[in-house]
């Protein structure tokens, strides 16, 4: 029997387009040179940790306009909008 996991994450802005879609666009609109590779990797390396950690992101219900709450992926301290993301653990029951 399969069954499954569901953990809740909160995320800033600049880590949900690439958690959702791959996507660091906005990176480079807000952030130059140096500065957004910097911030690609801290990204990179979130999304990689919270992968390991709560299992596969999808797209959650709902966002908080202002939060103090870090962000879950790449642990940014800045207050901002924060967006739910769930993370799915697939668990695989051992035969008895």
């Amino acid at each position: 029997m399969t069954t499954t996991s569901n953990t809740k994450a909160l995320v800033c802005g600049d880590c949900r387009m690439p958690i959702l879609y791959g996507d660091f666009s906005d990176i480079d609109f807000h952030y130059s040179g140096d500065e957004a590779e910097s911030r690609v990797a801290e990204i990179e390396q979130g999304i990689t940790s919270l992968t390991e950690s709560i299992g596969i992101l999808s797209d959650g219900d709902g966002h908080d306009e202002f939060s103090k709450e870090w962000c879950d992926c790449c642990g940014t301290k800045l207050a901002g909008e924060r967006f739910v993301i769930i993370g799915t653990e697939i668990i695989e029951a051992s035969a008895a």
